[in-house]
This record gives structure tokens, sequence and C-alpha cells, in this order.
């Protein structure tokens, strides 16, 4: 309850109720676990904690947790486990990846020469910030193609909202050359054009026939007059819509000096500091084996 005084004088008292459900079986605990709602709790307490803890410290919490949670379930929830078998929650399966984007992003990286020390106060701040869907962006960008748009893809449904396309993975073997894909972290969006991507597509997006090197960044992505134009500024005005602050589209070609600024959000793959994807889920594996000996 809270005790306040209205300018006319009277006092008045505020009373906040929560109703939340509380179970004290763990089977029904890791099944209604929220991925989301956990990964920006993670987030926030790991850059509130260096200023007790040192920021490697707060990168080995991190992973400590997520090896405890994984292990809690394998012990106590998982039925007949094979002894060499990962178990994964169906709830928090991508709990490791998140996780692993966490240790990658700009704001706990322990790779200096990828992030300034003002950029990273600006990044920590933003992720303060943040609610807990955006956290989940934030840390594991989304990732669209925009060279095979499906028939219903940017346009809007019977609900107003724009149909967006599915996302893929974050990993550079996903980048066809012949394609384009918008990548979006809640924070900026990147435009990446493959090399050999159609003529025809940049011609209809950014007005123009040809790309020397090094020109995609003076693009600029507007509404053009024709259907494809349409469509990828309805998926952008989508991605933006509620936000804070407005996103950015930072347009890159194949082999640009920006395309590292994309790069450096490609979780999955191994990063300078980093492992991959597939070496975290075996490190992980590891902890939770030796944790059950």
């Amino acid at each position: 309850a809270l005790l306040t005084r209205a300018t006319a004088g009277p006092r008045r008292i505020r009373v906040h109720t929560v109703s939340v459900l509380v179970s004290n079986n763990i089977n029904t605990l890791f099944r209604a676990a929220d991925l989301d709602a956990l990964v920006n709790f993670q987030a926030k307490r790991s850059i509130i904690d260096p200023g007790t803890l040192s920021m490697e410290a707060a990168r080995n919490q991190l992973i400590q947790t997520c090896v405890q949670i994984l292990y809690v379930y394998r012990k106590f929830c998982a039925t007949n486990p094979a002894p060499g078998q990962l178990i994964l929650p169906e709830s928090l399966k991508l709990l490791p990846l998140y996780t692993l984007g966490l240790l990658k992003n700009k704001a706990l990286t322990g790779d200096v020469a990828i992030v300034k020390t003002d950029e990273r106060a600006h990044l920590i701040q933003r992720l303060l910030t943040l609610s807990a869907s955006e956290t989940a962006s934030f840390v594991y960008p989304r990732m669209f193609p925009l060279h095979n748009l499906g028939a219903n893809h940017g346009y809007y449904n019977q609900h107003g909202q724009v149909v967006m396309p599915p996302t893929i993975s974050l990993s550079a073997e996903k980048l066809d050359p012949e394609g384009a894909y918008l990548m979006d972290n809640s924070e900026t969006m990147f435009l990446w054009l493959g090399a050999s991507c159609p003529r025809s597509f940049v011609e209809q997006l950014f007005g123009v026939q040809t790309l020397l090197e090094n020109q995609a960044r003076h693009l600029r992505l507007e509404y053009r007059g024709n259907d494809l134009s349409q469509r990828v500024m309805a998926i952008v005005e989508q991605l933006r819509q509620g936000r804070a602050s407005f996103s950015i589209v930072q347009v890159m070609q194949q082999k640009d000096l920006a395309e590292a600024n994309l790069f450096a959000f490609l979780v999955e793959d191994r990063a300078a500091t980093v492992v991959s994807y597939v070496d975290f889920l075996c490190h992980v594996h590891g902890q939770i084996q030796a944790k059950l000996v």
C-alpha cells in the first residue's frame, strides 16, 4: 500500500494487488516457465551486478545459471534420459541460445575490440529500459528474408497487423548472395544485400540499377510507389511500432566495410572470444554431466 497526499490536501491510500499462480510441483513450474521473462531478468541482473562483480564474473554467472536450470530439469523432471543426451524443457529449449546471445551482446561481451566504452554504457542503459519481448530481440535479433516474400507477407491481415515473413537462424551460412535480409535487434535494423541480389529487387527498393562498392550505406529505404517497396516498408513500420525510439535502417552490401556491424549479431557463429552455438551446447552439456557425477 502507498500513502499519498493530493495537492488539495486530502490523503489517499493506494493499494496495489497482484495475483499470480503458484505451485510446489517442479514439473508444473517448468511447463509454465516464460523464456522472455527469464531472459529479461537475467539480462538486467547481469548489467546491475557488475557494480559489485566484475564483467567476467557476470558472464560466468549467466553460464552457471543456465547450467543449473537445465541440470535441475534433467535430474528431477526428465524421464529415463539417455546418458549422453542434452535434455531441454520445452518452455526453455532456447535458453542456451539466448544465454549465448547475452554473452555475445555488446553490453556484456568480453571482446573489447568490437565495442567502445561509451557504446557499452549506452547499450547497458538501453537494456535496462527494454520490455521482455524487446530484450529477447535485443539479445537474439530477428532476421527476415525479403527476397522471397510469400503471397501474404507485407500485407495487412483482418486484425490490422502486417503479416511478417518467417525468421531464420543467425548464422552467416544462412545469407544467400542472391538474397536480401532484414535484421532487427530492437535498437537498429540492418538491411543486407547479397553481392548477386537481383538488379530488379534493388531498383524497386532504392531506385538505382547498380550498386558501387560501399555505396549501399548512402541508400535510403522509403516508399517508391511499387508493390515490393510498399510491402518491405510495411514490415519495417510494423517492427518500429510501439517503440520509444526510432529504429533506423542501415543498408549494406555483401563485403562492404559496414557488413561487420551485422556479423556482430550472428549469435550462432563463432566469435573472437566466444564459441559457436553448437560448441556452447556441448559445453553446457559437459557441465551438466559433471554435476550429475
